[in-house]
């Protein structure tokens, strides 16, 4: 494999909530507080018999993250900085390590043994992150109490193993929601991520997950349902993120028994990323790859921008959920602007997908815009699975403007937008500006002879990124083992760059 190129500085927006702003390179600036205190923690070098005010100097750390959390001033706006390259049994629940402010939170973050006092490495470690090998089922958050606010990780390696039923979880604790939460360049292996914050209906806001690697998360058990990314009665933010082959077992085939960590037996409930409708938002330049049933469910009010999608079985599912007659009479806001999808999947063999875009019960005003749909592959006669589709539930109406968007070598004639659902009469949808290398898809654009500049295939995309290879699968690997290991370096924003030019569309991610 040849080097990839390194990374544009981005200059995209950011979601700020969580410290005083975000530098160019995508990492939230998070400055200590007056008063407030950095401990150090190395377990290479440090002893848990070292005193908190001893602990503030880096040649005498606490050796364990649990010892060190207890140094923390509830309120205070500490800063807990574990040394790159070091190992770790556990990691502390947040409950009352409350920060400062959303612009001083209480952080848990990484810094550069070699160079301690440098604080724009803190939070920034790659290819030696800190590893948390915590396995099982547990909590970053919960417990009797208040939650806590202003909070933040970041620079982990989260590894428990290829293990079924592997979660990180954040639950609300008795009382109250723990906003302004941040999750910044951390990788997670094999475990579940789920934020599922209940307390009274109401949304836990400000919470941003930003530059981390998702992958591998499974569990051997029908009616598990394990995700991802959850997030249930959240106002989140999921940005610059790669998930890949989240919902079922690395090493296994989609054909395989759950029990094994196929797919079979728990298939289409198993998704990459599941916002619920009670969790409304913005997922923006994530790259998702290998989806157990879709590249992504946002079930709430989402606004979905420059995400990239490569071989999901459905490329996103925007809306839907049950109770939306009583829960969202109206529907929601669905709003996705420059995503694009290549390839596709069946979830397996009894559940042939290869769907473009899911649309269920949007309000009035929603839209898909400026979007790349290509390279299904080939079908079987008798699957219908279109590019577009709009869907009714509940006999509530659903709204769908589409526009501006390139569906190539994806629908099969006749076959590029469906009505579905137990309401067809409900759906309204409208088409401007489409172009389809399908004179007979039936939209209001229909061009047969159009030119692109360079339709790339998902395999030419990761040759032009610099992944070479004896085959396609190698080249893919490569590109997948790149990505997850270095989300620091938004390869997605390269990749995205090179389709839109490639498939004729004005437009740059940054």
């Amino acid at each position: 494999m040849s080097t990839p190129p390194v990374s544009q500085v981005p200059s995209s927006t950011y979601d700020t909530s969580v410290g005083s702003g975000v530098d160019t390179a995508g990492f939230a600036d998070l400055p200590l507080h007056s008063g407030a205190s950095r401990y150090f923690v190395n377990s290479a070098a440090g002893s848990d018999g070292n005193s908190c005010a001893a602990a503030k100097n880096p040649a005498t750390p606490r050796a364990t993250i649990i010892a060190a959390a207890a140094c923390v001033t509830k309120g205070a706006g500490d800063q807990l900085l574990v040394a790159q390259g070091t190992s770790y049994a556990d990691f502390p629940n947040l409950t009352d390590m409350d920060g400062f402010s959303p612009v001083y939170p209480t952080v848990i973050e990484t810094y550069d043994p070699a160079d301690p006092l440098n604080d724009t490495k803190y939070g920034r470690a790659a290819g030696n992150r800190p590893v948390i090998s915590k396995t099982g089922q547990w909590f970053i958050m919960m417990g009797p109490g208040t939650s806590p606010q202003y909070t933040a990780i970041r620079g982990f390696d989260f590894n428990p193993g290829n293990l079924s039923k592997q979660e990180i979880n954040f639950l609300a604790n008795t009382n109250g929601l723990p906003n302004y939460f941040l999750f910044e360049n951390n990788i997670v292996r094999y475990a579940a991520w789920g934020a599922n914050l209940s307390r009274n209906g109401t949304q836990a806001t400000g919470w941003v997950i930003r530059g981390n690697a998702f992958y591998g998360s499974w569990a051997g058990e029908a009616g598990y349902h394990t995700q991802g990314v959850y997030m249930s009665y959240v106002n989140y933010t999921l940005e610059d993120n790669v998930i890949w082959h989240a919902g079922w077992k690395i090493g296994a085939n989609r054909d395989d028994d759950v029990t094994v960590g196929g797919l079979v037996g728990d298939d289409v409930f198993r998704h990459p990323v599941y916002a619920q409708f009670t969790s409304d938002g913005t997922a923006r330049r994530n790259l998702i790859v290998d989806g157990a049933a879709d590249g992504g469910m946002f079930r709430g009010n989402s606004s979905v921008t420059e995400n990239l999608g490569i071989d999901n079985p459905i490329g996103l599912v925007l809306g839907g959920g049950t109770n939306y007659n009583t829960d969202t009479p109206g529907g929601v806001l669905l709003q996705a602007d420059y995503n694009a999808h290549l390839g596709s999947a069946d979830i397996d063999t009894a559940n042939p997908r290869r769907g473009g875009i899911s649309t269920v019960n949007g309000k009035a005003g929603s839209y898909f815009r400026h979007g790349i749909i290509a390279h299904r592959g080939i079908l079987a006669a008798s699957q219908t699975y279109a590019a577009l589709h709009a869907q009714a539930d509940f006999d509530v109406p659903s709204y769908m403007d589409w526009s501006d968007t390139v569906i190539y070598q994806w629908a099969t004639s006749g076959n590029s937008t469906a009505d579905f659902g137990s309401f067809p009469s409900q759906v309204h949808q409208t088409f401007a500006n489409m172009i389809w290398d399908d004179p007979t898809s039936g939209t209001n654009v229909n061009n047969g002879s159009v030119t692109l500049p360079n339709p790339y295939t998902a395999d030419q995309l990761y040759q032009a990124l610099g992944f070479t290879g004896g085959d396609a699968p190698a080249r893919k690997r490569a590109f997948i083992e790149y990505a997850v290991a270095h989300p620091e370096v938004h390869i997605q924003r390269q990749a995205l760059n090179l389709l839109w030019t490639g498939y004729g569309i004005s437009h740059s991610v940054l």
